[in-house]
């Protein structure tokens, strides 16, 4: 099944850790197309990375600093568009949240879907 996965690489973030948005393409997207990361605080876009898939490219990790104004928390939502060359659109969305403890927001959780590709994973 050709799927596309978006999530960050944690789900909580420590103020001034560097944050990565991680793209499992798993076959479902051909090179020459465009990523494009947007990041928004509520319904505030507060800025957008474009990447463009190479020949190969299993996965995009999308990298970034945030300049926090707050003191302890907040979250922020991630939409992920794919431009295919055929002028197709797809949007994939997840979330996190940065803080300045993980005792603001303690997460818990589990993963219910597992891929041959996630035997290795630590």
């Amino acid at each position: 099944m050709k799927t596309i996965c978006v999530y960050p690489t944690k789900a909580q973030f420590i103020i001034g850790e560097e944050i990565k948005i991680k793209v499992e393409l798993n076959n479902a997207v051909e090179a020459g197309s465009t990523l494009i990361c947007n990041i928004y605080r509520l319904q505030e876009s507060l800025f957008k990375i474009e990447k463009t898939v190479l020949k190969g490219d299993k996965e995009i990790v999308f990298s970034f600093n945030l300049n926090i104004r707050e003191r302890y928390m907040t979250g922020y939502g991630v939409k992920v568009e794919v431009q295919r060359l055929d002028g197709n659109y797809d949007a994939y969305y997840t979330a996190f949240d940065v803080v300045d403890s993980w005792t603001r927001a303690p997460r818990y959780g589990f993963i219910s879907d597992f891929f041959d590709s996630d035997m290795n994973d630590e």
